[in-house]
């Protein structure tokens, strides 16, 4: 978990330190149809195990003009041999469609290379969430970067430097 993780500005979301208080509002997003059918069975305790309980596990709110639209969250493999990091992300359906996730997701990538000094970060979403796969382009390279790519096989995105 990053100690104190900052608040970041995408073009268009805002990415906060998730809350507890934000977990009702969260647990509405990731219960409505939509979204409810990749994120399976989650209940309070369940999504607030998720969001705070994992030691290498960062969340941060996805806001839109000060509304909560949706989570996204970074875990951490920080042994430097093998740094690196993976992202989950949801969005509130009636915001679908919007490059909210995809505005959160390069917001969050950046961050993720530049400041924390990760060589690869992946998102896996279900091969069958074509929305979520189409929202996931790798960010174009930051300055010392060498590139990205994505692979398709089972839908893992991979942005590397």
């Amino acid at each position: 978990m990053i100690e104190h993780p900052p608040t970041l500005r995408g073009k268009r979301v805002t990415l906060r330190p998730l809350a507890e208080d934000d977990l009702p509002a969260l647990l509405r997003i990731v219960t409505e149809p939509g979204v409810r059918e990749w994120w399976v069975g989650y209940d309070a305790e369940s999504l607030r195990r998720d969001m705070f309980d994992g030691p290498e596990t960062t969340p941060f709110a996805i806001e839109l003009g000060g509304e909560l639209v949706g989570a996204i969250m970074a875990t951490e493999e920080l042994d430097p041999h093998y740094k690196h990091a993976s992202i989950d992300v949801t969005v509130d359906a009636r915001h679908l469609g919007q490059g909210l996730g995809t505005d959160a997701l390069r917001t969050l990538i950046r961050y993720l290379i530049d400041q924390r000094g990760h060589h690869r970060v992946t998102i896996d979403p279900a091969a069958a969430n074509e929305r979520a796969v189409a929202a996931y382009p790798c960010p174009a390279p930051a300055a010392g970067h060498s590139g990205s790519r994505l692979q398709h096989a089972d839908a893992c995105m991979i942005c590397a430097r």
